[in-house]
């Protein structure tokens, strides 16, 4: 499941010339030892400036974002929460 949406996320990035790497658990599972994990976390190359992009990435493949003002939650944090919908 995990591959299948890392692939379609890499994939819209990839379009959009947003540079990404993927971290965290889901690179340990691609890359080293099996652990249990339950996300995806992928650092973009992009500033604050480029979030209407990510966001149509978000739209494209039809994730939810999870916070109510995602423009204030970025500047303030400079991440992006968002569930894939089928996973809810």
């Amino acid at each position: 499941m995990f591959l299948k949406l890392l692939a379609k996320i890499a994939n819209e990035l990839r379009k959009l010339r947003i540079p990404y790497m993927v971290i965290d658990g889901q690179a340990v599972l691609l890359y080293g030892e099996p652990r249990l994990t339950k996300d995806i976390d992928i650092t973009l190359g992009v500033g604050v400036g480029g979030l209407p992009k990510v966001q149509s990435v978000v739209q494209k493949l039809t994730l939810r974002i999870l916070v109510d003002d995602p423009e204030g939650f970025v500047h303030r944090t400079m991440v992006l929460p968002a569930i894939e919908k089928p996973s809810v």
